[in-house]
């Protein structure tokens, strides 16, 4: 059996903004250390949202963590964990 977890990565106009829309409108917790920049954005951030863990942060074009505000549509990524990346098995 293979053993991998997804995340959804998802990159926000204002990160903290969502992280805390999450936790009003769903009780979203953040978990775990948040990763800001020199300037205060959201590099990396965990929030666990109706028993989900969701990773976040603010837009970062140059890693192509782009919002959907400037892409005019939505935009995801999937984090995809696995035991070990070099066996065919995960």
């Amino acid at each position: 059996m293979k053993t991998a977890v997804i995340t959804p990565y998802l990159a926000f106009d204002d990160c903290a903004a969502a992280i805390r829309f999450y936790a009003d409108a769903f009780g979203a917790v953040e978990t775990g250390e948040r990763y800001t920049d020199g300037d205060g954005g959201i590099g990396h951030a965990e929030i666990r949202v109706l028993g989900v863990t969701l990773f976040v942060s603010d837009e970062y074009p140059e890693y192509g963590a782009r919002s959907p505000k400037s892409l005019a549509g939505s935009h995801m990524a999937l984090h995809v964990q696995v035991a070990d990346v070099e066996s065919s098995d995960g």
